[in-house]
């Protein structure tokens, strides 16, 4: 099969695109949590701050293997792409899971806080496109 020249070029600036935006959610999430942690760290509620960072490290950290495992799958086979979404899905559950175990089994983790956190790449994927929405309509 062959692709022409622009193909090629607009599937390029899209695969820049990509990685712009899962780089810019990523600082975003990391700055966000990190400030919220300390804040709270510094407001008394020490649990709360570590957990808070401790479940949007994670958040983040499955985010980026999500965002580098993604690409991979174009262009295998939709045999061999349903088992690598598989395991890729099953492994990062596990990846999640860990800061969960660490909530409820050490009392310096407010496991409320760690799922929050768990939570923080989700919750700016829809403050982007929200934010993005209503700009776009102004």
């Amino acid at each position: 099969m062959i692709t022409s020249d622009m193909e090629m070029e607009s599937g390029a600036k899209a695969a820049v695109e990509y990685r712009r935006f899962h780089t810019r959610l990523s600082r975003q999430a990391f700055l966000v949590v990190v400030v919220l942690g300390l804040l709270f760290f510094v407001l008394g509620f020490k649990n709360v701050g570590r957990g808070l960072v401790l479940g949007g490290l994670f958040s983040i950290a499955n985010f980026i293997v999500m965002a580098h495992l993604l690409p991979l799958q174009i262009g295998l086979q939709k045999k061999k792409t349903t088992v690598v979404a598989f395991a890729s899905f099953t492994g990062r559950l596990f990846f999640l899971a860990f800061p969960i175990v660490v909530g409820f089994e050490s009392d310096r983790f407010n496991v409320v806080s760690v799922i929050i956190g768990l939570f923080a790449v989700q919750f700016f994927i829809f403050l982007d496109r929200l934010v993005l929405i209503r700009f776009k309509k102004a």
